[in-house]
């Protein structure tokens, strides 16, 4: 407005000059504008006109905005050193060399700068102010005016726009000032010496440099060590010593150590090494401990703990007033003794056993002697003063593995079969125990339990006389097996040895069953050829093993028999186990012989023994069959599912009728102890397989061999030496023809067997209308009657009969009347034009036969015979009707009028039509036959009688009729006197 009224004039902004010029208010910005685009350089147009002429009265000018970002900073950490020596000394936490350039970088991050500068105050108001007050010169190293902590402020400016600035404030979330941090350097001590010992003379020995560390400093147990083998190496920090516990050293040696406290600052310092040589005190005692059972730890795990591990508890504790007193009682109070358990540890003071009083050797197992280690320091200044050792050992008892008790199961508990044995003797295993040591020297205990054992509590008191125990899980039949704990005691020293257990192992015997089954036999006679003396030979024995074995390994077990019981539990004198019975040893009724032998059964593995079973042989006679019967003989029939009685196959063979022939000689009632099967081989029978129907066998072939097995019931004795044949005989073989016809008209008929077979047939005619009337006794027989004639043919060497059915049917020649037929034409057909004949036979008017028809005209064209009583589509004429029997009975005729009044005639003497007549019409089936002829107008043409005249040929008085239609009334009476009045119209056609 430079000055200008603001009532008169007003100023509007534009982002175009465009705008500007035209003033479209539209596009005014407003006068609270916000930058679409970030920290970038706009042009803006500002146009200031006249309130009442704007159009007219305006200037535009054009001006720039810039947007610059204020400073985007880091948050820089504080500047931390340790303190130093340029100040002139190196505890008064001042520090001379400050960089506060190397902040710089950290402050800016990402920020170029060449765009923004950075400048450190010692006062907030300074950094606020502008980069120049209270301003430190960064470019020279800065030394910090107040000691150990110095707060410095930082001022960050866009060097385009200085107001564009950020200053780190202490109330500030996001930048704040930094401190200069001076911290304090390790207190140490400069120059110590450190004293050990050596066992030889070459003072060269492994020590523990870090041992001198709570010397080198008082602040040691917060601050860390490194150590070098000369000062440069120190300073440098290169080359520094690996293992310090563990360092080779040599007498005179110098070693530079640097300490750094928990800021990371150190000082170096220097040791001295002073090794001197010394021999071991005197101190051989041996610490003897028995060995417990525990684990390695000490902890009591079941089936982790050993008392074989030479691993126990000693109290070492006395090793200390002990070695102290071998020195001077001045010096004692000053010593240290220190056990280790190896030289190495003693050597670098590394691991000392700290609880002497129950030191547990977890690392050492002492089974025989073993040594620690004694080191002694002086307190006072960490000296070595002395070394030496000492031995500790673990023991119990030596014993030997013994071999287990194992018995038999016997009676005198009350059952062989209960797993329990009493009497047994358990310190029968103490020779074997001890070996070749004195058994006087120790307490030898056995006990049920390990834990028992262990203490040697609760010992069993009748150790020669024990009765095992049983598992509860125990079977009859199992091994019985129960563990006993031995503990043999040193009596000297106390120690147990319980680690021998003694197993006591009860063997089941093999209990035999109380009763095998007998081994029922059938007398083959195969040595003495007596089937039925109640003696057989060549037993086979070995096919009771599965029962007397009952499931067990037939390989774990040794079987044998014997005569008699004694021998059987004794084992002597066996039989063969193909055996041949001794008829002093049998006993003999009703030819069925017994003889008892002894079973004895042996375990080969424990050699247990049951014995005292017995065995029965039980020997049968052989079944007594007859030497032949008779075969079974039938004649053929059609019941075999065929449907043929000519197969030689019937199927309602009922073998049964045999059994009486087959047990011919026993009684019957004897019959039911005995099983009788039949089967189509000799092998079936003997295997007792595929037995046959024997009620309703269809045999297979014929002849066919049955062969017979009788088995007894109670032994399972069978006989198979009998068979016979199924003969099945053929029918007699004849034929007859059926159906036959017999004409009534002339009755008889000779119907015959025909085309027999054989002579050798006897023959039977019945009629089945009365069947117990034989007609006759020949092949064939004359009848003069219809109906079902049987005849039956007996063959007379096998009686077989067969018997056929003749159907034989009554018929006759037809017998046909007029009234029988039915005519359909121009009498009663009402002008339909329809001629037809049909005869009516629906009660066998015709007679009894079976009838065909045929029907021929006046011209003699014929209709063949066809089985429908009806002819339709005929024309006017006389027409003859045939009627004959099919079976050939006789043939009947009948001569039938079919009235037609033709529809037109063709005068033309062409010899077709040239007169229009009535057809179908005589004096033979009408008396009187009378026909007018009118023309159209009704006038008479002509009358005439039919049977007489031959018909109109056209003219009238002599003159041609002109074509046209013409009238006629027709009259007809028939034999019967039935009167037909007809009238209509025809066609007179002339060409």
């Amino acid at each position: 407005m430079n000055g200008q009224d603001a009532n008169q004039f007003e100023v509007v902004y534009y982002s175009n000059i465009d705008d500007a010029n035209a003033n479209v208010s539209g596009n005014a910005l407003s006068n609270n504008f916000t930058n679409q685009i970030a920290f970038n350089t706009s042009n803006f147009f500002a146009r200031i006109h006249n309130k009442n002429a704007p159009t007219a009265c305006y200037e535009v000018t054009q001006f720039k905005i810039t947007i610059i970002a204020e400073p985007a900073v880091v948050q820089p950490s504080d500047y931390i050193v340790c303190d130093d020596i340029l100040s002139g000394s190196d505890t008064d936490g001042i520090f001379s060399s400050f960089d506060l350039t190397s902040k710089d970088a950290e402050i800016l991050d990402s920020l170029p700068s060449t765009e923004f500068s950075v400048t450190y105050h010692t006062t907030l108001a300074g950094a606020q102010t502008n980069a120049i007050t209270d301003v430190i010169d960064k470019n020279s190293l800065f030394v910090n005016t107040i000691p150990n902590s110095q707060k410095i402020y930082v001022r960050v400016e866009n060097n385009v726009n200085v107001n564009c600035n950020v200053v780190s404030d202490p109330n500030s979330s996001n930048f704040k000032p930094f401190d200069l941090i001076i911290n304090k350097l390790p207190t140490v001590t400069p120059n110590i010496d450190f004293k050990e010992c050596d066992i030889d003379t070459d003072l060269i020995t492994a020590i523990n440099l870090t041992k001198i560390e709570e010397i080198i400093s008082q602040n040691w147990a917060q601050e860390s060590f490194k150590y070098y083998l000369n000062q440069s190496d120190a300073y440098n920090d290169i080359n520094q010593i690996v293992t310090p516990e563990n360092f080779n050293a040599v007498n005179g040696q110098t070693i530079w150590v640097k300490t750094i406290n928990n800021y990371q600052c150190h000082r170096i310092s220097m040791i001295n090494i002073i090794i001197s040589h010394t021999n071991n005190v005197v101190y051989n005692k041996q610490f003897y401990e028995c060995d417990d059972f525990l684990t390695a730890d000490g902890d009591n795990i079941a089936n982790s703990n050993n008392n074989m591990d030479g691993i126990t508890n000693f109290n070492l504790s006395s090793v200390i007033s002990d070695v102290k007193a071998l020195f001077p009682t001045n010096l004692q109070t000053n010593l240290d003794v220190l056990i280790f358990e190896n030289i190495a540890d003693r050597n670098i003071l590394k691991n000392p056993i700290l609880n002497l009083s129950n030191y547990r050797n977890k690392n050492i197992p002492a089974l025989s002697p073993q040594p620690l280690f004694i080191k002694i320091i002086n307190s006072f200044n960490n000296e070595c003063v002395g070394l030496g050792e000492f031995s500790i050992l673990t023991g119990i008892p030596n014993v030997n593995e013994i071999t287990p008790i194992i018995l038999c199961d016997d009676q005198d508990s009350g059952s062989s079969s209960d797993g329990q044995n009493i009497g047994i003797n358990l310190r029968s295993k103490i020779s074997e125990l001890v070996g070749s040591q004195n058994a006087n020297d120790f307490e030898i205990t056995f006990h049920i339990s390990f834990n028992e054992a262990l203490t040697a509590q609760n010992p069993i008191n009748n150790d020669t006389s024990f009765k095992n125990t049983v598992s509860p899980n125990f079977r009859p039949g199992e091994v019985s097996e129960q563990t006993v704990y031995v503990a043999v005691k040193n009596k000297v020293t106390g120690c147990i040895n319980a680690n021998t257990k003694l197993k006591i192992k009860i063997n089941p015997v093999p209990e035999l069953l109380t009763s095998i089954t007998p081994i029922k036999l059938c007398d083959s006679g195969v040595k003495d050829n007596d089937k039925r003396n109640g003696l057989e030979q060549n037993i086979n024995l070995s096919q009771k093993y599965n029962e007397i074995l009952n499931g067990r390994n037939s390989t774990d077990f040794n079987i044998s028999f014997h005569k008699t019981k004694l021998d059987s539990y004794s084992g002597n004198n066996s039989i063969s186990t193909v055996y041949d019975m001794d008829e002093n040893n049998t006993n003999i009724i009703n030819n069925i012989g017994e003889e008892i032998v002894w079973i004895r059964i042996q375990n080969k593995i424990t050699g247990c023994v049951s014995a005292g079973t017995q065995l029965i042989l039980r020997v049968f006679p052989e079944i007594i069959l007859p030497t032949n019967i008779t075969n079974y003989i039938d004649c053929d029939n059609d019941n075999n599912g065929t449907t043929s009685d000519t197969d030689g196959v019937i199927g309602n063979i009922n073998l049964n009728t045999k059994i009486s022939e087959i047990l011919l000689n026993y009684d019957v009632s004897e019959f039911s102890n005995f099983n009788v099967s039949f089967h189509n081989s000799l092998n079936e029978a003997n295997t007792n397989s595929n037995p046959i129907n024997n009620s309703t066998y269809t045999n297979l072939r014929t002849p066919q061999d049955i062969f017979v097995r009788v088995e007894n019931k109670r032994s399972g004795c069978f006989n198979t030496n009998v068979n016979f044949q199924i003969i099945i005989n053929p029918l007699p073989y004849f034929e007859v023809s059926s159906p036959q016809t017999i004409c009534m008209n002339n009755p008889l008929l000779t119907i015959t067997a025909e085309s027999p077979l054989s002579n050798d047939y006897q023959y039977e005619w019945i009629n089945d209308r009365n069947p117990n009337i034989i007609l006759g006794n020949n092949s064939s027989i004359d009848i003069s009657n219809g109906g079902n004639y049987i005849v039956t043919a007996k063959n007379r060497n096998t009686n077989c009969k067969r018997s056929l059915l003749i159907q034989v049917n009554e018929s006759n020649e037809p017998s046909i009347l007029t009234n029988d037929i039915i005519v359909t034409d121009d009498t009663n057909n009402n002008g339909s034009n329809k001629y037809a004949i049909a005869i009516n036979n629906s009660n066998n008017n015709l007679g009894i036969g079976d009838y065909e028809f045929a029907l021929e005209n006046e011209d003699g064209e014929t209709i063949p015979y066809q089985d429908k009583p009806e002819f339709k589509e005929l024309q006017g004429g006389i027409y003859t009707l045939f009627v004959q029997d099919k079976n050939g009975c006789g043939m009947g005729t009948l001569e039938i009028p079919l009235v037609e009044f033709p529809k037109f005639f063709t005068p033309n003497q062409d010899g077709f039509n040239d007169k229009w007549m009535v057809k179908g019409v005589n004096q033979s089936y009408f008396s009187e036959a009378l026909i007018t002829i009118y023309d159209r107008f009704g006038k008479i043409i002509i009358k005439q009688d039919i049977n007489k005249d031959n018909g109109w040929d056209g003219n009238y008085n002599g003159q041609l009729q002109p074509s046209n239609d013409y009238w006629f009334e027709v009259i007809l009476t028939d034999n019967k006197n039935k009167t037909y009045i007809n009238s209509g119209h025809f066609s007179l056609i002339r060409k």
